[in-house]
This record gives C-alpha cells, structure tokens and sequence, in this order.
C-alpha cells in the first residue's frame, strides 16, 4: 500500500506540475491574440526558385471592402512560400510546420523576415506600431475543411507572441498578376518617370548596394503599377550619407560590387533578372532589356532640401538600343534589414518587391 501510494502521489505531483507548466506556457508570451479574421492573396510562383507565395493577415478586425485595415485593430501578417495549391477554384495555403526565414530567401516552409511582422493600426487607421519577428513557427492544420493556424513569434525587442486562428480559408487568386515570360527589347525607348523607390541592401566593401526602381506608370499605396509603361531598375554600388544618395555619375561596368559609383550590368542568372535593366510593357507584350553600357547622373537641384534630385540616363542594351530615362523628385531611402519590418501599408496586397525582376514595383495587372 505504501508503494501505491506514493506512486499515486508521484502521479498527481507530475500532473499539478505539468498544469503548471501548461499555465506558465500560456502565460509566457507577451502578446497573445484570438484572430477572428484571415486575409490574404495568392500570388503565383514567384519565388527565387519558382516558390510559390501566400501573403496573409491575421487579425482581429479584418479588413473594410475596399482592401483597407481597420483602426485599432491588431494584425499579424505573414508572407508565406510553400508548393503550390491543390485546388485552383478553393486556394488555400499546404498544411505543415513553416518558420522564419532568411533574409533575401523564398525557401519553401518559410515565412520572410523582411514581410513578416506584427502591427497595431491607430485611430486614424493607420499602422502605428510595426515589429519584426528575430524568429518563429507557424503551424497550420486542417480538419473536415476547418483551418486551426497557431503561430508563436519573438519580436526583435525579445517580446513574444502567440496568434491563434480557427475557421475557413479562401485566400484571393493574383497569381495572374504576376509578370508575364518577356521578349526581348529591340527597340529605343524614352521614359519620363515619376515615380521612384530606393532601397539599401547594406554595404558592400565600403560602401553601399542601393537597387533604384523608377517607372512612368502610377503606383498604388503599396506599388502595384498598371501597364502600359515602362520600369527601369538600377542596381547600383554607391556612397550614402545622412541626407542620402551621393550625387555624381555613375557607370556600368565589370567592376560593380569592387568600386563605388557602378552598376551592375544585366543578366539572367538561375532564372531571374538581375543587375541593372529595363522592362517595357504594351497593352498585350512585355519586353526586358538588358542593360550592358552607360551611364546614370545625379545632381540634387533643391538647396533647401537635400532630398530632391534630377536623375537622367544615357544606357545601352545588350541588343544595342539606347534608353533614356528622365526623374525628377524626392528619393525617399529605405533600409532593407531583417531588424526593422518593411512598412506594412493599409491594405492586404503584398508590398514590394517583386522576386522575379528586382524590381520595387510588381504589375496588378494580367497582360
């Protein structure tokens, strides 16, 4: 009896500890939210290796009918690569475990870094408060077609937190948006840009890659432009200061990653574009074009702020056609970094950038 006894009170001890290590479970994260709401977007295979990309919100407010996130309301948002889906008329992201991944990467099982993050919206209706995520786990699982998403997250701050979600899952089908197989630009062409974003990769050998896109086409909050236009996307190895870009010219040559004030030259490397080149899109075409020769000024033109500059190019294909490109506006620098999470907008469309191009600006429409 004695031993029956204590192995009955081993027995309850083990249980009260293990309710006690159950409760301190759920009492450790930091922030612990029941979604009542998910949004989000299928957007096609474009992964660095064909990956296909599932971007969602977890919330519990959701969004309004016009795509916009709702004030005070708290979002987890998660940008997903995995196989593609199983069904084309229901699109729902592949059950399994997916974690944090690395920054530049699109492995599938991953969510990125650099589109992953945690925001409260303000009264106003718009993110106030925006966290990255040092690391992760989503899990997803699914029975008799009831989705249970449960994610436990560290913020960079080493806060944690938990998100539970219960219910359906019908994610909006943009894999048509995605950018069309190109033909190859034989043609001159002149844009007139007005739109630009700048975004610094970080320094390589003293100083810094900065990938500039400029378009002649309108961009939306979050950069999805509508053809016909034109994109042409610099990717340059150049001194930064406070005020930001270093004017001067800058040339394409082999020595880019080596010297400041270059550009790489374009290519297709692994299947994607890369390096500097243009993209031209008509009403049903789009063509790419290397870019091999050339040059890029920059010249700020305000005295009063430091932050507006003339830009003009004089570049060369591979194929020998000339294009010229003309900008004149502010050049608002944004840091590319795992520590800081990409400014998430108001809306559920996946932000910039586009994977396949490079590019900071991604099409919204099927050509």
């Amino acid at each position: 009896m004695k031993f029956s006894r204590l192995a009955i009170l081993l027995s309850f001890t083990a249980v009260l500890s293990l309710s006690a290590a159950s409760c301190r479970q759920e009492k450790e994260a930091d922030y612990v939210l029941e979604a009542a709401v998910l949004s989000g977007e299928y957007n096609g295979n474009i992964g660095n290796n064909g990956e296909h990309n599932y971007y969602i919100h977890l919330s519990d407010k959701g969004f309004s009918a016009d795509g916009k996130s709702i004030s005070n309301g708290n979002y987890y948002r998660f940008d997903i690569f995995a196989p593609g889906p199983v069904r084309t008329d229901i699109i729902t992201i592949p059950t399994g475990r997916y974690v944090l991944g690395t920054k530049n990467a699109t492995v599938c099982g991953t969510f990125t870094p650099e589109l992953s993050s945690y925001f409260i919206n303000g009264p106003c209706g718009s993110p106030e408060t925006v966290l990255a995520f040092s690391h992760g786990t989503l899990d997803i699982t699914c029975k008799d077609d009831i989705y249970t998403f449960e994610a436990m997250l560290t913020d960079i701050s080493g806060m944690t937190h938990s998100v539970r979600y219960t219910g359906a899952q019908h994610l909006a089908d943009r894999s048509g948006d995605t950018v069309p197989d190109y033909l190859p630009l034989l043609e001159d062409i002149e844009i007139n840009c007005h739109t630009l974003a700048a975004v610094n990769y970080g320094p390589v050998n003293g100083f810094d890659n900065v990938i500039i896109s400029m378009t002649d086409m309108t961009a939306d909050s979050v950069s999805h432009v509508t053809p016909p236009g034109s994109i042409l996307t610099l990717d340059c190895y150049m001194p930064v200061d406070e005020a930001g870009i270093i004017p001067g010219r800058y040339e394409i040559s082999d020595l880019w990653g080596m010297k400041d004030y270059t550009l790489s030259p374009g290519e297709e490397s692994n299947g994607q574009y890369v390096g500097s080149h243009v993209q031209l899109f008509k009403e049903d075409r789009s063509y790419l074009g290397f870019l091999s020769s050339g040059t890029v000024y920059i010249e700020r033109i305000a005295a009063n702020d430091s932050t507006v500059y003339s830009i003009e190019t004089e570049l060369v294909t591979s194929s020998g056609n000339t294009v010229v490109c003309i900008y004149e506006g502010t050049i608002g620098l944004t840091a590319a970094s795992t520590e800081t999470a990409a400014a998430p907008g108001n809306t559920f469309s996946r932000p910039v950038f586009n994977p396949i191009t490079r590019s900071h600006f991604i099409l919204r429409s099927k050509l």
